[in-house]
């Protein structure tokens, strides 16, 4: 059976994200961004059909929605999404990104609901274990048995609950697990932030997906292999909001794009602060070599964060 699991980003790595988090020269960098494309704000505002109030409908998604970066990022990661065929392509410069052998048909990783109960990776089936309060809000049926036992921590007690999630589960339809997934990455978070949207959880994305650590492709898992070789933080697999974002600025600052890696430091920082951690939807790993797939020296955290100080 392969080894299904996520490691969490080490300190160094939450520190640099902590730290982009209200930089205000990022913030700026997104907001400019913005301003290049007018269009991009009203084309999200329309699909979604809530102008009034775009950031409910994205209000699970990232913890940022109460600051100015995050609101941008909102829009961009948004915008890019609608236009996945047109900002999803590969460009000869992104050749060697994990996302262009992705487009070749390797598989970095796999969906949760897709896979029985017994593959599901232990740490969903801790987590499901340790929120169970907060699930059986939305799921009593399974859950009914442990209203007595909520703070039995025994393990005897955490296998038979699982053990029986476990068949419940399994008889669902592929979309009724998906829900379920989807609710449980959410179930354990609420934004810090005050304000509205104080008391609202935000979805933790590596719930949602199942890397392939052990894969027996060569390349993925060459991949995994390097980033643990450096201690690095694996959540979700390559960054396919970094690549596609990586897109949009080219778009936007076609000339200065090609000549200056200071558009790619800064799409590398803005996706880092806005889906890192506490976020956790990826990575730095998974971002830089989407952002730099040719700049391996640039994988490297300390390396990363060095050039990056030069910068904001």
């Amino acid at each position: 059976m392969k080894t299904l699991y996520y490691l969490k980003p080490q300190p160094n790595e939450q520190l640099l994200t902590q730290s982009l988090h209200n930089n205000s020269t990022l913030s700026t960098f997104a907001a400019n961004l913005l301003a290049q494309k007018p269009k991009l704000q009203t084309t999200v505002d329309k699909h979604l059909g809530n102008s009034a109030e775009p950031l409910e409908d994205f209000i699970d998604y990232s913890g940022m929605q109460n600051t100015e970066l995050g609101q941008s990022f909102y829009y961009l990661a948004n915008y890019v999404s609608l236009n996945q065929a047109w900002y999803g392509q590969i460009y000869p410069d992104q050749s060697q990104s994990p996302l262009a052998q992705k487009a070749q048909g390797k598989v970095f990783t796999l969906r949760p609901w897709l896979l029985p109960w017994q593959l599901l990776p232990v740490y969903i089936k801790d987590y499901v274990f340790h929120y169970r309060g907060t699930l059986r809000e939305h799921y009593p049926f399974p859950f009914k048995f442990i209203t007595e036992v909520l703070i039995d921590d025994s393990h005897e007690y955490k296998q038979a609950l699982l053990e029986k999630i476990g068949l419940w589960y399994d008889g669902l339809a592929i979309e009724d697990k998906r829900q379920f997934v989807y609710t449980t990455a959410k179930s354990g978070t609420a934004h810090n932030a005050h304000g509205r949207y104080s008391l609202q959880a935000f979805r933790q994305e590596y719930l949602m997906n199942v890397l392939q650590l052990n894969s027996t492709d060569q390349d993925v898992r060459h991949y995994y292999e390097q980033a643990l070789q450096q201690k690095l933080g694996l959540l979700s697999g390559p960054c396919e909001v970094a690549h596609k974002i990586v897109n949009l600025v080219r778009e936007v600052y076609p000339d200065d794009f090609e000549l200056e890696d200071y558009f790619k430091y800064m799409i590398a920082a803005l996706c880092l602060a806005a889906l890192g951690y506490p976020y956790n939807h990826h990575s730095f790993y998974e971002i830089i070599t989407v952002v730099f797939p040719n700049r391996p020296t640039l994988h490297s955290l300390d390396n990363f964060q060095e050039n990056i100080a030069h910068i904001i």
